[in-house]
């Protein structure tokens, strides 16, 4: 499964995310793309600010980290790196075998 750039919409991010969990297969893949709140505190502040804006507009949220709530859904993450000055993540996950929701 695919999910790219959308998380930051959803007002409750471990919703979907406990979702996308029930409906993978076991050992299914899960590939995600998003946005997220930089490791650059001065990037982070402006991302911020921009969200509370961003938020009340559009419903789009910023400065979320998907990828420990990827980790508590139950994915094993099988590789994670933070790109753009630490604005965007990109993660492969994949469901446990033998595990049937």
């Amino acid at each position: 499964m695919v999910c790219t750039l959308c998380l930051c919409g959803f007002p409750d991010e471990r919703v979907a995310i406990a979702e996308m969990y029930r409906v993978a297969r076991p050992g299914g893949r899960l590939l995600l793309l998003d946005h997220i709140g930089s490791h650059h505190k001065l990037i982070w502040w402006g991302h911020r600010l921009l969200e509370k804006l961003m938020v009340r507009m559009l419903g789009d949220y910023q400065t979320r980290r998907p990828l420990p709530l990827v980790k508590e859904a139950g994915f094993i993450v099988e590789r994670a790196e933070r790109l753009k000055a630490g604005t965007v993540e990109r993660l492969s996950a994949r469901k446990p075998t033998g595990v049937a929701d």
